[in-house]
């Protein structure tokens, strides 16, 4: 299989990481050098045009040969990934709704869009760990009015799945 100067070729390592989804590469991974990545670094993830964000991480072994990469078995799963299959690394453009909770640290309320938009990014996987505990700390201690309240509970409810009784 031919592999583009972008492209890495897939190896199951088997590593299980509940349902987060990681990305391993060899320390000295060119794409890793060329694109600046760092360890822990969210990347975007595509695959025959699916595509998932991932944390990175660096290897310091020989468990992959140059030009490999690996996944963790939660984003082999979520990819449909095969032995093989190629895959290309790129930056995740900036996270907009990660300004709203910045100014909400200035004293600003967060508005119904602000609240969907955020929630989205959260659901699709965007928000890393200290994303999402910057979000829960802006509005922890009374941080929210009801209405803030009531607008971050719809875009909960709207991100979600849904069960229909009737």
């Amino acid at each position: 299989m031919e592999k583009k100067d972008n492209q890495l070729i897939l190896k199951r390592l088997g590593i299980d990481t509940q349902e987060e989804y990681f990305v391993y590469v060899r320390q000295d991974c060119p794409v890793v050098r060329s694109e600046g990545f760092e360890s822990q670094t969210r990347v975007l993830v595509r695959k025959d045009g699916e595509n998932i964000v991932a944390s990175l991480n660096i290897i310091h072994s020989d468990i992959l040969l140059p030009g490999e990469s690996g996944l963790s078995e939660s984003a082999w799963q979520a990819l449909e990934a095969s032995e093989g299959d190629t895959l290309t690394l790129s930056h995740l453009p900036p996270l907009d709704s990660f300004g709203y909770v910045r100014g909400k640290f200035y004293g600003n309320r967060f508005s119904k869009s602000a609240f969907r938009h955020i929630i989205q990014d959260i659901f699709d996987g965007n928000y890393s760990k200290v994303h999402i505990a910057g979000f829960i700390s802006a509005c922890a201690g009374n941080h929210l009015d009801l209405e803030e309240i009531t607008w971050l509970t719809e875009a909960m409810v709207n991100a979600g799945e849904r069960l229909d009784w009737g």
